[in-house]
């Protein structure tokens, strides 16, 4: 009957090609271990739906940035992020496998796709090659090309696409036949134009920028697309900028179901060269049409940065943890001028962090004042679309050095033989059939055209960037500056600034060094294997008990609550050493296992703890010795709690 009446309808697969969420499967599988209404099953339920209702959570804050972007739009610019599987743009691209096209190498195409709510043409697509490696730099360039898209008039009104020539004869090859996307430009809307005034965009920028992103470190969730977000408040280009990652396993948004019509489209149709990938994507959208543009230029923003913000042993940590970020400069006060972040590890917590003064992610001058970067990056450098194949024998491992050399020299050849297989493949058709001779002689030249310039060496690199980078908007400049409660800080009513060490520490992000003093908590700070430190009995002539934990603290409720097993160890001493000479000198020598057995010890009498790296050797240790930053710590937690240092003076025995 399907085959008879509904031939139309495509059947989608068993199974999903998209990796699901961790902690959903966990969920899910174990509610199946349990009978259902039994209590486990009611609670492992219970945290499956606050999980789902937090996900849900973050997508409706994307969802309300969306609707402001499109109510407002002088107000607010939503934009949405992401990148396509590379493996379904890879060209040429074939619908039928055949026995001679089976794995034949490609060249790798990277499409990038942007949804601008309710501003410019509403849709935008990058499309790159492997030139580039796939990093924070290639993510910021996307971003900004975007940006300057959006201060020129849409598409749909110029009809201008494709305006840079290309910038040497390996894209000239590659763009060939771009101009067949014309025609799936959508219609004007007749909206009015007006003439930008002189060094002014055509349509300026909103105040404020949602940018909502994928959860990945190597491209997105980084300190130099932080850096990169902060700068754009430092330039005012917009006045406030905030940044949002759904939850791991839950990313999958608007931009993929797009993503996901164009992957349909081609597998329907042969798309033979860059030109049908590009024009494929913008008929294969019911709603939008995708502005195509080739990248030809990357800015190396990692260098651009690299002596302005915080890097090495102060570099930026604890961001990987979050999920909502905001970027504004200080208005007034003494960091007046400081471009500054805050952040939120769960997107709907109520109040933004850290508690009284934002991060400063800029290193200062000697008057205090933030050292920013000033002008443009520098393009990055190209490389081969299979990587450099030489061995440098400068880097340090040299056996991982030569195997990556091989693998690069392997993907050459691979590409390579590939795209001569495709060429006489399609030659060996075209000398049968002279309608498939006529359709497939533009291709084929293409296609040798672009095997031509594979083989040729990598062409020069401009000094500097030929499009430009930052956008040329300033919202002070470009928009009527009015007061705006909700853009006024008010800290957190239950953690006063400044007084951090009487509460848990926040979840830190920022600069390391600049990570507050952690309260120790032995409830959860004990584990197995750990040195204690315990409160000695007032007649003991030692100033500190010390132990090894052997067993976990007790958290479950029961008359061992809160209790956990160790095994005492004491100072090594000689035999006429006397017990003030020990206790004197108890910090600085080695302790050993005390011929006793294990003992529970409530954690209101540990102070401090530490643990010691593992080694290869194998059983408990056979003595110890505190390290010295450990007696440093530990002396001063002790003298906190009001614990004396001083032992007895008394007559030794």
């Amino acid at each position: 009957m399907r085959k008879e009446y509904f031939r139309n309808v495509e059947v989608k697969a068993v199974g999903s090609n998209f990796s699901k969420c961790t902690e959903c499967d966990f969920l899910v599988e174990l509610i199946a271990k349990y009978p259902r209404g039994s209590d486990e099953w009611q609670s492992l339920t219970e945290d499956r739906t606050r999980h789902l209702n937090y996900q849900r959570a973050c997508r409706n804050i994307y969802y309300g940035w969306t609707t402001q972007s499109i109510q407002s739009p002088t107000e607010f610019l939503c934009i949405i992020h992401d990148k396509m599987d590379t493996s379904k743009t890879a060209i040429p691209r074939m619908q039928r496998i055949t026995k001679a096209t089976a794995g034949l190498g490609q060249i790798p195409i990277s499409c990038t796709g942007m949804l601008t709510h309710g501003h410019g043409d509403g849709a935008y697509a990058h499309y790159a090659t492997a030139l580039w490696p796939g990093d924070p730099n290639f993510t910021i360039s996307s971003l900004c090309r975007v940006f300057r898209a959006l201060e020129r008039l849409p598409v749909r009104e110029s009809k201008a696409l494709f305006e840079a020539p290309p910038q040497n004869e390996f894209f000239e090859a590659l763009m060939h036949g771009s101009s067949r996307c014309i025609p799936s430009i959508p219609p004007s809307r007749d909206e009015p134009l007006t003439p930008p005034l002189p060094g002014r965009p055509a349509v300026p920028l909103p105040k404020k920028l949602y940018l909502q992103l994928d959860n990945s470190a190597k491209d997105n969730k980084n300190r130099f697309l932080l850096a990169f977000c902060s700068l754009l408040t430092a330039r005012r280009i917009f006045k406030e900028v905030t940044v949002g990652f759904l939850i791991v396993g839950h990313t999958h948004e608007d931009i993929d179901a797009h993503f996901s019509h164009l992957s349909k489209l081609i597998k329907r149709k042969n798309t033979y060269c860059l030109a049908d990938l590009m024009k494929a994507f913008m008929d294969s959208q019911k709603t939008v049409a995708f502005i195509p543009e080739v990248v030809q230029e990357v800015a190396d923003f990692k260098s651009y940065v690299a002596d302005f913000h915080h890097d090495g042993g102060n570099a930026i940590e604890g961001h990987s943890e979050m999920h909502l970020f905001k970027f504004y400069v200080v208005e007034d006060g003494e960091d007046a001028g400081w471009p500054v972040m805050r952040y939120k590890k769960r997107a709907t917590d109520p109040s933004w962090l850290p508690p009284g003064k934002p991060v400063k992610m800029w290193r200062a001058d000697k008057e205090g004042k933030p050292r920013l970067p000033v002008g443009d990056p520098k393009p990055v450098p190209h490389k081969h679309l299979w990587g450099s194949v030489e061995v440098d024998e400068g880097k340090r491992n040299a056996d991982k050095e030569v195997a990556r050399a091989a693998e690069c020299s392997e993907k050459r050849n691979f590409i390579k033989s590939g795209l001569s297989k495709y060429i006489e493949y399609w030659r060996t058709g075209m000398a049968r059939d002279k309608k498939y001779a006529q359709d497939m002689l533009p291709y084929v030249q293409y296609w040798e055209r672009i095997l031509k310039e594979v083989n040729e060496p990598l062409p020069p690199n401009f000094a500097t960037l030929q499009k430009g980078f930052w956008p040329i908007s300033d919202w002070k400049r470009d928009h009527v500056t009015t007061f705006d409660a909700e853009d006024e800080y008010i800290p957190d009513p239950d953690i006063r600034p400044g007084d951090e060490d009487e509460v848990e520490p926040y979840p830190f992000c920022g600069p390391k060094n600049s990570r507050p003093k952690s309260v120790f908590n032995p409830y959860r700070d004990v584990l197995r294997g750990d040195w204690v430190f315990c409160r000695p009995t007032d007649k003991d002539h030692l100033p500190i008990w010390m132990g090894r934990a052997i067993e976990p603290v007790i958290t479950d409720p029961g008359p061992n609550y809160g209790k956990f097993k160790v095994e005492w160890w004491t100072p090594m001493k000689g035999k006429k050493e006397g017990k003030k000479k020990v206790a004197r000198e108890c910090w600085t020598r080695r302790w050993e296992r005390e011929l006793t057995l294990a003992e529970w010890v409530e954690c209101e009498s540990v102070v401090y703890t530490h643990r010691t790296k593992k080694t290869t050797h194998e059983g408990p240790p056979k003595s110890h010795l505190i390290p010295e930053d450990v007696v440093i710590a530990a002396m001063a937690n002790f003298e906190s709690h009001g614990i004396s240092m001083n032992w007895n003076d008394e007559e030794e025995d």
